[in-house]
């Protein structure tokens, strides 16, 4: 239904500001808020279905949603209001639209989705890229337009704030393996400490979106945003280097954020919680390793202690079961799944924002083997988290 819609949009002309112009000033912002709403959906439905966004791309020119009062788009009149320069009640819709309208220019979101249209940034995107990357200039664009007027205790407001450093935080990451992989340099720590910043502010964006009364009204969109790729980040990393500067603080957050997602996350018994607890607890099992050497007792974090008593329930047969299985048990892709699997039971699990469907049949193999994520099977289009980690080392 989403693409037939997509469709019908396109050909009313939603996608062309030349046509949205010569509608009446109402309708043109209507459409704009319409196609917008559709493309940012589209784009997240990819995400969970590990299919290349083929719609949020540089080939059309809808501008995003004007930052205008509802009040000031009445059907009589008859030219644009004034955008404000203070928020309105469009202002989640203008903060995304104007975030996607820079990221589907940008060269590193190209380079993982559309390769083919890097001709056309370079023909749309002007200026030099600023030291720290692409996202700096979309960055203070944000902050200075919008986020610095906003008032913390309005519910759209906080929702606004959280969301777009979250998202913004997540996209630094996502350009950061764009750059490892055109570079055939490693990483230095800095770099990696900074990919492992941006990690962890999409964890914290998170738990302050889930834990805030002001946000009732918006669950269903955060829960539709699990944020499982900062978690890959960060076990994966904290698997390699156990001890760090840091790392309390990453496990801090990710303990916080599990705990505040937990009446989300599903039973014990589901794949998508089996694939979670396997990844946390292989990273927390090379800090207890490294402890042990030391003779230096360690207390697990809350989100160990509580992973690890889920596990104890499970029947012991279904663990034996599981130890048995491959390493390449989590490769299974998700053409092969969906081949095996009722139809009735993808809902719940893609539902987090991993793109990974729940079918009871699949063995995970919590704690026996070595998880090696492939990130196809998550949240990021097409890219492979290992290879990437590796080539940063």
């Amino acid at each position: 239904m989403l693409s037939i819609a997509i469709r019908i949009a396109q050909r009313m002309g939603l996608d062309s500001e030349s046509v949205n112009a010569k509608c009446h000033a109402l309708d043109a912002e209507m459409r704009r808020r319409l196609w917008w709403s559709l493309v940012l959906f589209d784009t997240r439905i990819c995400d969970l279905a590990r299919y290349r966004s083929m719609t949020l791309v540089p080939t059309w020119d809808c501008r995003p949603p004007s930052n205008v009062s509802d009040f000031d788009l009445q059907p009589e009149i008859k030219d644009p209001p004034a955008v404000q320069g203070t928020p309105t009640e469009a202002l989640f819709a203008v903060v995304r639209g104007e975030m996607g309208d820079y990221v589907r220019h940008s060269t590193f979101y190209l380079e993982l989705t559309n390769p083919a249209l890097k001709t056309v940034v370079k023909n749309s995107h002007c200026g030099h890229v600023p030291e720290g990357g692409e996202l700096k200039t979309i960055e203070k664009v944000i902050e200075d337009k919008y986020i610095r007027f906003c008032i913390p205790g309005n519910p759209l407001h906080f929702m606004t704030i959280w969301t777009a450093q979250g998202q913004l935080a997540k996209n630094c990451l996502l350009e950061s393996y764009s750059n490892l992989a055109r570079s055939p340099t490693q990483q230095t720590d800095a770099e990696r400490n900074a990919d492992m910043n941006y990690a962890l502010i999409t964890l914290e964006c998170d738990t302050k979106l889930i834990t805030s009364p002001l946000v009732k009204g918006y669950l269903w969109h955060i829960q539709f945003h699990f944020p499982f790729p900062a978690y890959i980040h960060l076990t994966q990393e904290l698997r390699r280097r156990p001890v760090g500067d840091h790392s309390q603080k990453y496990w801090e957050a990710m303990s916080n954020n599990y705990q505040a997602r937990l009446a989300l996350l599903g039973e014990n018994d589901t794949p998508f919680f089996k694939v979670f607890a396997r990844t946390v607890l292989q990273a927390w099992e090379a800090r207890e390793a490294l402890s042990e050497q030391c003779k230096d007792p360690l207390a697990p974090p809350q989100l160990i202690s509580d992973i690890r008593q889920k596990l104890a329930r499970l029947p012991q047969e279904v663990l034996e079961a599981n130890a048995g299985q491959p390493s390449d048990a989590l490769a299974l892709s998700l053409d092969d799944l969906s081949r095996s699997m009722p139809t009735d039971s993808i809902g719940r699990d893609m539902l987090y924002g991993t793109g990974w469907p729940s079918y009871e049949g699949l063995g995970t193999g919590i704690g026996e083997i070595a998880l090696d994520v492939d990130a196809d099977h998550f949240d990021w289009n097409a890219m492979d988290w290992n290879q990437m980690l590796d080539r940063g080392r």
